[in-house]
């Protein structure tokens, strides 16, 4: 696999070697852990997360700041990796995750459509659906709120924002010259599990096998509002001025 493929289509997952789909979805997240650029500043800890839905497969990392907070985890990078492609088809078949995920992550796995069935794969060759490692989830249905990766916007893309409605999305620029990257905010129905729009997008950068110094300037995009109930700025530099201290703080802000 090559460190910038991060997604993958039926047609290719299928033509990987293999004894079984849940074999392959396994390798491929040993692949995203050990061939994808991490980082993790506290714990050293690597993870990786392989996505599979009716349209592809999405890998995912683990990202780690100095700062409590400035954390994602594979399976909310695999989550992001997918919406933001737009990836979610008819739906999740199967997660497969080099780790047994943590409940923050059952949580928002299970937001995404049908979730309770879907299968999750570990490396002790157990077999769980996501019903089982979490029965009786907080779900979207509970408070009548859409579940993940249903929602696309002309202004902010799949940003998701049923709480708040705050959608938010945030697009870097690179001084190489390569392809600018955008990451959008996904607000959990539990909240903490929430994705901020910048950490996708950083998360973005290092799946397509980018630099966090290579970083040249950020644009966040907000809902005009008077008196918004996030500050979607202060996520943003504060996470900027962890993983990319280059910009100094510097972001442009655009209000839809």
């Amino acid at each position: 696999m090559s460190p910038q493929q991060s997604v993958f289509t039926i047609a290719e997952f299928n033509a990987m070697k293999g004894a079984s789909d849940e074999e392959k979805l396994l390798s491929l997240a040993f692949s995203a852990k050990d061939d994808i650029e991490h980082v993790i500043e506290i714990s050293g800890f690597r993870v990786g997360a392989a996505m599979l839905t009716s349209e592809g497969v999405y890998l995912g990392v683990n990202l780690e700041g100095e700062e409590m907070g400035l954390t994602l985890h594979a399976e909310q990078s695999a989550v992001h990796n997918m919406i933001s492609h737009r990836g979610l088809g008819t739906g999740v078949v199967m997660v497969g995750i080099t780790a047994a995920p943590c409940g923050l992550c059952r949580q928002l796995m299970s937001e995404l459509p049908d979730a309770q069935g879907v299968r999750i794969i570990l490396p002790d060759s157990v077999r769980y659906t996501l019903g089982e490692l979490l029965p009786n989830a907080f779900s979207p249905k509970l408070v009548d709120l859409p579940p993940l990766g249903r929602v696309e916007s002309p202004s902010f893309g799949p940003s998701q924002s049923s709480w708040a409605c705050c959608p938010a999305s945030v697009t870097l620029a690179f001084t190489s010259g390569r392809k600018s990257v955008s990451g959008y905010f996904l607000e959990s129905v539990a909240h903490n599990g929430s994705v901020p729009a910048v950490t996708g997008a950083l998360n973005v950068c290092l799946l397509q096998g980018g630099s966090l110094s290579d970083v040249a300037s950020a644009t966040l995009t907000v809902l005009k509002q008077e008196k918004p109930k996030l500050n979607h700025l202060a996520t943003t530099k504060l996470v900027l001025s962890t993983f990319c201290p280059q910009l100094k703080g510097a972001v442009e802000v655009v209000e839809v």
